[in-house]
């Protein structure tokens, strides 16, 4: 090789962008080019001529780089890629090292070792960020899928009530409409006692015509109340026991067996606490065994992304190449043995030899052409695509098998007593027991609150909600009075106790936090009775159920005018009815005087 063959051999090694590293089997390097030094971080006058073992076998760090390189000396036969971690100035690296052999000039002996060194650090980092993004999008769309649901779910229950309320105002109006007409038979047949005439005349005219203005204009001789604010409120009275103020149930958080129980039914635990310990030998070996598969998948990902520089593609192309080479030398033997025949120097035998011959490699050719484009397509878009797929798939089998070894003890969420499970198989909880992923192991409760626990039928639940106060006495607390609010309402009716029974709703009171005398007089258990409050205005304008009357689809009250002193009819809308008033939320004023009856 003259000098410019290798000034042009030594630009191209020096302008790759993966590095190389030649060693002798003496173990001298003896050359690499600037990729190398910047990979390894070396300096490439003080490593060429120094032993390999020098450089790298006590530098800390470089171990499994060091080991590949001296097995691919020791071995000196197989050709291989690796994919390895160094650690270069504090910051881990991850390598691919391609070991070739380096050829004597003359013999055909191996000379050394040939190591192509690819940094893959920025390739690895950007598949964990990509698949820790890929995470995140997927839990905040799990998220969103969650919260679709639930509003969907509130809006069917908030229709169904909606149904209830109508069928119920419906009624309380066919009940109103008849009590007017009651008590206004009662109160105008004494009013013709006392020869009030013309006001019987004045009434039967005007609800003769139809119209709303009942009285418009003349004194007002019925009887009147002046309207003042006043707190007006709606309450629901129920039964029921009180119950721990909070009751978490723990549940195995994966298949295993129980080694060690650390808490007894009746133990005082506090949050944090270990409560069963769990047997993780499986786990460990299914751990190990996807570690193994995850190396492997990543292997297969990086030999598909630089398949055509691999052993397998360069082994097809050769191949391809020698039958390419076989096809033109056949061609050519074919084309002089027919001149030859044509001038009648060679037998006809010889040409039909080199015939054959040339069909031969035209065979061996097509072969090597498709044996070629299947190694090509081997390395394609759509094997990547699936290697990298099942790259994933093992990073999250390894990801999820950590997350269970780390699941070896059972600790409490919150703190309180160790309580048997409500809804279990009787089972003791002891070691050697079998679990299965998400089986109930006991139940820890929290008495520094109290709550109440009641039902409440399908006609009042849509009256209670969340948030809304209420008052709690008992028997076996005589003179207290325990103040809390509605926690939790049921979306789902519990089975009647009997045949036939009205659906009940389960209702949890939370009671406010209290004092130590209080708590001690308390007991799980105890029976209470509980006012809850659905409605309350401290401001409302109230008038007689009586005093109302329904027209043209409309609610009217006679009000008396404060300047003439005159009865008008004016139409207002109504809030709650109680047994005898109901609430005017828009018609009237504070100090309006209005007629007690309906005429």
């Amino acid at each position: 090789m003259n000098e410019p063959d290798s000034a042009v051999y030594r630009e191209i090694l020096e302008n790759l962008l993966d590095g190389v590293l030649v060693v002798g089997f003496d173990g001298t390097v003896r050359t690499l080019n600037d990729a190398a030094c910047r990979i390894l971080g070396l300096r490439r006058d003080g490593t060429v001529g120094r032993t390999f073992g020098e450089i790298f076998v006590e530098t800390e760090g470089f171990d499994e780089f060091t080991q590949i390189v001296l097995d691919a000396a020791l071995s000196r036969s197989s050709m291989e890629r690796h994919v390895t971690d160094v650690r270069i100035d504090g910051r881990t690296r991850s390598l691919a090292v391609s070991i070739s052999y380096l050829d004597a000039a003359r013999g055909g002996d191996r000379a050394g070792v040939i190591a192509v060194i690819t940094d893959m650090t920025e390739i690895r980092e950007f598949r964990e960020n990509e698949l820790r993004l890929a995470k995140e999008i997927e839990a905040q769309h799990g998220k969103l899928r969650k919260a679709y649901g639930e509003i969907e779910s509130r809006n069917a229950m908030l229709s169904q009530m909606l149904k209830k309320i109508q069928v119920a105002r419906g009624m309380a109006t066919f009940l109103v409409i008849g009590l007017f007409m009651v008590v206004g038979i009662r109160y105008l047949q004494p009013l013709g006692d006392f020869g009030l005439g013309p006001v019987h005349s004045l009434i039967d005219s005007v609800a003769s015509a139809g119209g709303p203005d009942i009285a418009a204009g003349g004194p007002a001789p019925l009887p009147t109340l002046v309207v003042e604010p006043r707190r007006f409120s709606s309450t629901i009275s129920l039964r029921g026991n009180l119950a721990p103020g909070k009751i978490v149930e723990v549940v195995s958080p994966i298949e295993s067996h129980v080694v060690a129980v650390h808490a007894r039914i009746g133990d005082p635990v506090e949050k944090g606490d270990r409560l069963v310990g769990l047997d993780t030998g499986k786990i460990v070996a299914e751990h190990r065994q996807a570690q193994v598969d995850h190396i492997r998948k990543l292997d297969a990902l990086a030999d598909l992304e630089e398949w055509e520089s691999g052993t397998e593609y360069a082994g097809a192309e050769r191949r391809f190449r020698r039958a390419r080479i076989s096809l033109g030398n056949a061609r050519t033997l074919l084309e002089r043995t027919a001149l030859l025949l044509e001038q009648g120097i060679i037998p006809a035998s010889e040409h039909e030899q080199a015939s054959q011959n040339h069909e031969s490699r035209l065979l061996d050719y097509d072969a090597a052409v498709q044996e070629l484009e299947a190694t090509r397509a081997k390395g394609g878009e759509d094997a990547k695509r699936i290697a990298a797929l099942e790259v994933e798939n093992a990073r999250a089998r390894l990801a999820e098998l950590g997350e269970k070894l780390a699941h070896d003890v059972v600790h409490a969420p919150i703190s309180g007593i160790v309580q048997a499970p409500a809804a279990g198989d009787g089972k003791p909880l002891a070691p050697g027991r079998s679990l299965a992923q998400g089986e109930l192991l006991l139940t820890i409760a929290n008495f520094e609150r109290v709550s109440v626990a009641t039902q409440v039928d399908e006609i009042d639940v849509g009256n209670i909600r969340p948030g809304q106060p209420a008052r709690v006495t008992g028997p076996g607390f005589p003179g207290m009075r325990l103040d809390g609010a509605v926690s939790h309402v049921a979306s789902r009716a519990r089975r009647p106790a009997r045949q036939g029974g009205a659906p009940r709703f389960g209702i949890s009171i939370a009671l406010d936090r209290l004092e130590e005398t209080g708590r001690r007089l308390l007991r799980v258990g105890m029976s209470a009775h509980v006012t809850i409050v659905t409605y309350d205005n401290p401001e409302a304008l109230l008038v007689p159920i009586e005093a109302v009357r329904r027209h043209d689809g409309k609610y009217w009250l006679n009000v008396v005018d404060r300047r003439t002193g005159e009865i008008e009819a004016r139409s207002v809308e109504l809030g709650v009815t109680s047994l005898d008033s109901v609430e005017v939320v828009e018609g009237i004023e504070a100090g309006d005087e209005v007629v007690a009856v309906a005429t």
